[in-house]
């Protein structure tokens, strides 16, 4: 067999035991799917999260803005920056992501966010 079809079908059999993706779940690694803007589920205030395609994020409330850097160790796993009142400060949070849904946990917290893609 030529070296072509013997890579040609090898990439058939690992089409075809690839996962397929499920209704409502991410089928795009959850860095991707999170960029947009985000606003909460459960605050009633005018509020938004907002990420960037860069690592910056940008949490505006009110008259508020305080903005950071975000970046993921791994799939389900996202380390954030803030910068408030000229400090620095670092969390870290389990992340499921759709398109149109993000769902954060602080590690060690019990507290867990829920947040809808804006249009």
């Amino acid at each position: 067999m030529s070296r072509l079809a013997v890579v040609a079908a090898a990439s058939l059999v690992l089409w075809a035991v690839m996962p397929c993706p499920i209704p409502g779940q991410a089928s795009a690694p959850a860095a991707k799917l999170i960029v947009g803007k985000w606003q909460p589920l459960d605050i009633k205030d005018e509020a938004t999260l907002e990420f960037l395609k860069d690592g910056k994020v940008q949490i505006t409330a009110k008259e508020v803005t305080i903005p950071g850097t975000y970046k993921f160790t791994d799939d389900t796993t996202m380390e954030v920056t803030l910068t408030f009142g000229g400090k620095d400060t670092t969390l870290k949070f389990k992340v499921t992501v759709t398109d149109d849904s993000l769902t954060t946990q602080e590690i060690g917290k019990d507290r867990t966010e829920r947040f809808k893609r804006m249009k």
